[in-house]
């Protein structure tokens, strides 16, 4: 059976329990279920080991950089390189803030699950980091994203997500980029599918998805971004057309296989396994190949409740998605390494409770004498190697960083063989800090007290993490009570730090002489004399626009809907073809900085932070195949 060490238990973070990284796992219906879960979630913190790490095993052998002997120049000359590097990053997280309040993921959430809502500067600069990584990765010939691309699962999320990566090499394919979807890609911010029935229905989501509440002819004018929708855009991006069923396998490309199924009635069912080539080295005597799991493939409707299934805590590849995932293995030569990969990490797989039948295919699958028995997985927003077992033999993970919280990171991933049963797997980590240190120097945060520096967004539980439990649960429940009853001033205050972050990004990078114009509550078919477009006259008075309704909270003067719709608009503004390149990389570049070192300074101080560095820095990783006493077949090590 697969090692369990933490799955189903906390993960920690800045002294937090959280799980999955999901913003909502505080959701409940009641402000006293909600103190509850914060209780537990405060002092009911257990002591977690992660699993075995590969530095403990004998037969994996980390590259530590020793001059070579006779014996290590005789593997150098038998080595041959399989695969060219290509780049893998994941949990870029963009976030939609900008729609109708909640009560729950909110600043009340927040209190008990720190990643519930990020600072200003992370929000506003979550597409500038990703952008930031596919540039410096630009010169490698794939990027696979390993899914959370997304976080509340809205239109404008998965709008800003695709552009962003396609601005650098087109559309995804086998020569550019796929997508491994997680859970926040498809599911109310990353743990829930709410339908007509429910009591927060799919009408809740779109509204919270809506930004600046605008409406035409009766519907929202930005929706919700459910997972048949968002594997339906998926396929007709990576196909070049409309899909033709709502359940297929095929080949797209000479590189790039995939079986998919598309449920608009059970959207939880709904899933894209994907096998691609990765691109062979000159010298490569053989393939290689990566299988893309879509690891979260449901039977149950996820959903948050006191009791129930959380796909931010619990992976799923239903037994369809397996045997697909064997059908497309069938076309794969003999010859040929096949490497796996999905969001979810091994812990949260919990294959030791599937059905039976569902193991079965698992176990035929990692029987391939073509499967390595090694997955590329995402999700904790940490990274590390490790070692499991399924059923008595091991399998090995790389579980790679995010790109929204610190540290922030992405890897290369390449493949090299030294004689016919040793297997060298290098990847290299890419912290973004340091491959664009000169562009952040002139970067001055902003001033504590000013309303948007970092200790300033801080939570009422990290702003008392030192002092006693009870004290620290005390004052964040107090806070979290006060936000759920005054759900809109926390709106408010929630948008306050994009507001002034925005507008310090107006100041330095808007031309003197740009005119912004924008409808301050979107537009709606009604009377002209209240619902009017405003026009800004240059870029000291959006500047100014934007420190007034960020200090504003009157309910008609400064409404979160007109604050909504200008940051949309300003946001539209700097990423608009039209606008000056010169004036689009400035804005860009001040958005990156500004999210970069947000990001950094959130994490000072946090254990998590200094583990993950630990667990992820090692950069080449060896397996090796030996004969099994048993069946006398080749089995890697």
């Amino acid at each position: 059976m697969l090692e369990r060490n933490f799955s189903g238990d906390p993960i920690h973070r800045l002294g937090i329990a959280i799980w999955g990284k999901s913003c909502s796992d505080v959701l409940t219906r009641t402000v006293a279920v909600a103190a509850s879960c914060g209780a537990l979630l405060l002092c009911g913190c257990v002591s977690v080991s992660p699993p075995a790490s590969w530095e403990k095993s004998n037969n994996l052998r980390a590259d530590r950089g020793e001059a070579p002997g006779q014996e290590q120049a005789d593997v150098i000359s038998r080595r041959a390189s399989l695969t060219l590097p290509i780049a893998l990053l994941a949990d870029t997280q963009i976030h939609e803030s900008r729609g109708t309040a909640s009560r729950y993921w909110s600043l009340a959430g927040d209190e008990f699950v720190p990643v519930t809502i990020r600072t200003g500067q992370q929000v506003i600069g979550a597409s500038d980091l990703l952008l930031a990584a596919r540039r410096h990765a630009k010169a490698l010939p794939l990027t696979i994203h390993l899914g959370d691309a997304i976080d509340v699962s809205c239109e404008s999320e998965w709008q800003e997500f695709t552009r962003t990566m396609q601005m650098v090499d087109g559309r995804p394919g086998a020569g550019s980029w796929l997508l491994a979807p997680g859970n926040h890609d498809g599911f109310l911010v990353g743990n829930w599918y709410p339908q007509k029935t429910d009591r927060y229905n799919e009408n809740y989501w779109s509204n919270v998805c809506n930004v600046g509440r605008a409406t035409k002819d009766g519907a929202v004018l930005h929706d919700r971004q459910p997972k048949p929708q968002l594997v339906s855009d998926y396929l007709k991006m990576l196909m070049g057309r409309e899909r033709e069923r709502d359940q297929d396998t095929l080949c797209v490309s000479d590189g790039v296989c995939l079986s998919y199924r598309i449920d608009e009635k059970l959207g939880w069912t709904s899933y894209i396994v994907q096998l691609v080539r990765l691109p062979a080295a000159g010298s490569a005597s053989r393939p290689v190949y990566m299988l893309l799991f879509d690891t979260s493939d449901y039977a149950r409707k996820p959903r948050v409740e006191l009791v129930g299934l959380r796909a931010g805590e619990e992976a799923a590849i239903s037994a369809g998605q397996i045997s697909a995932a064997l059908s497309l293995l069938k076309s794969v030569p003999a010859d040929a390494y096949v490497i796996l990969s999905g969001h979810h990490p091994l812990q949260q797989w919990n294959m030791a409770d599937w059905p039976d039948a569902q193991r079965k295919l698992l176990h035929a699958l990692l029987a391939d004498p073509k499967v390595v028995p090694f997955v590329v997985t995402a999700h904790t927003h940490e990274g590390g190697w490790y070692r499991h077992q399924f059923e008595g033999r091991p399998i090995y993970e790389l579980n790679i960083g995010s790109l929204s919280d610190a540290p922030l990171y992405y890897r290369t991933l390449a493949f090299e063989e030294v004689g016919s049963d040793t297997l060298n797997i290098f990847s290299q980590r890419q912290m973004l800090d340091d491959m664009t240190r000169p562009t952040c120097d002139d970067y001055r945060p902003p001033a504590e007290g000013s309303g948007y520096a970092v200790n300033d967004q801080k939570s009422e539980s990290d702003r008392n993490s030192d002092k006693l439990s009870v004290w620290r649960f005390l004052a964040s429940t107090t806070s979290a009570v006060r936000h759920f009853f005054k759900f809109w001033g926390a709106k408010h205050q929630e948008l306050r730090p994009q507001l002034l972050t925005y507008a310090d990004v107006v100041e330095k990078a808007m031309p003197a002489d740009a005119i912004l114009s924008y409808e301050p509550f979107g537009p709606v078919e009604v009377a002209e004399a209240y619902y009017k477009k405003y026009t800004l006259g240059s870029g000291s008075d959006v500047t100014a626009k934007l420190r007034y309704l960020a200090n504003c909270v009157h309910a008609t003067q400064c409404s979160v809907q007109e604050k909504g719709n200008l940051l949309l608009r300003v946001h539209q503004y700097f990423w608009d073809s039209e606008t000056p390149i010169a004036v689009r990389e400035e804005a860009h570049r001040l958005r990156y900085c500004a999210a970069l070192r947000s990001a950094e300074e959130s994490a000072v101080g946090s254990v998590a932070m200094t583990d993950a560095l630990s667990r992820s820095h090692t950069t080449r990783r060896q397996l090796t195949r030996s004969a099994s006493v048993v069946d006398g077949e080749g089995h890697w090590r």
